[in-house]
């Protein structure tokens, strides 16, 4: 939810207001948590664009360079662990701080 508030509420819903709100409670960068997250099933490497094709009915690249280029950014994804922490932990105070507006 909070990942695409701007784009996904109305300015004056209360989940775009709770999200603002939020957001102007935050000491460090909550974005980390976004930077870091894929939900997809990867356990292919740049090298395994073939087995990927047999492996998948499914498949969204134009061509084996679009493939390595996911690949690569998948890979760019990981975040130092000393962000994400900090990130857990601004979370956990500026909730406790909201309170009740916990929405």
């Amino acid at each position: 939810m909070y990942s695409d508030y701007e784009d996904y509420y109305q300015k004056d819903s209360i989940e775009y207001q709770w999200c603002k709100r939020f957001e102007s409670l935050t000491q460090t960068d909550l974005r980390v948590f976004w930077d870091i997250l894929y939900a997809g099933e990867w356990n292919y490497g740049e090298e395994e664009y073939e087995r990927f094709k047999q492996c998948t009915d499914y498949d969204p690249f134009k061509d084996e360079e679009g493939y390595k280029t996911a690949i690569r950014a998948i890979n760019n994804l990981w975040k130092p662990i000393n962000d994400v922490i900090k990130a857990v932990e601004e979370t956990l105070r500026i909730l406790k701080e909201m309170g009740e507006e916990t929405y």
